[in-house]
C-alpha cells in the first residue's frame, strides 16, 4: 500500500519538477534570443526585405524577356546592362536576406 503511494508522490513530483524546469527553459531561451540579437549575434529581418527580394527577382526576369525581344543593336547593349544590374541587385539582396534571416532557438 505504501509503495503505491510513494509511487504516485513520486510521478507528481517528477512531474512539477518537469513543470517548473520547461518554464524555467522557456525563459533561458527567451533571454539568451534578446541577448543575442542585442549583441547582433542574431539579426533581426528587416520585414520590407522579403517583398524586395521578390521585386528585384521580377525585375531581373523582366531583362531577360527585354533582352529576349530587342531587335535593335543598342537595344540589345542596354538590356545585357539592365540583366547584369538586375541579377547584381537580386544576388545582393539574397545575400542579406539569408545573413539576416533570425535564427530560431528551437524547443
Amino acid at each position: 500500500m505504501e509503495l503505491v503511494n510513494f509511487r504516485e508522490k513520486l510521478v507528481l513530483f517528477l512531474a512539477d519538477l518537469n513543470k517548473y524546469f520547461s518554464k524555467s527553459l522557456i525563459k533561458f531561451r527567451n533571454r539568451m534570443q534578446l541577448f543575442l540579437e542585442e549583441k547582433e549575434f542574431i539579426r533581426k529581418a528587416d520585414p520590407d526585405l522579403e517583398e524586395n527580394l521578390r521585386e528585384a527577382y521580377r525585375e531581373w526576369k523582366n531583362a531577360l524577356e527585354y533582352f529576349d525581344n530587342a531587335t535593335e543593336p543598342e537595344l540589345i547593349d542596354h538590356a545585357s546592362y539592365l540583366i547584369g544590374a538586375a541579377e547584381r541587385k537580386y544576388m545582393y539582396l539574397l545575400r542579406i536576406y539569408k545573413e539576416s534571416r533570425p535564427e530560431k532557438i528551437t524547443n
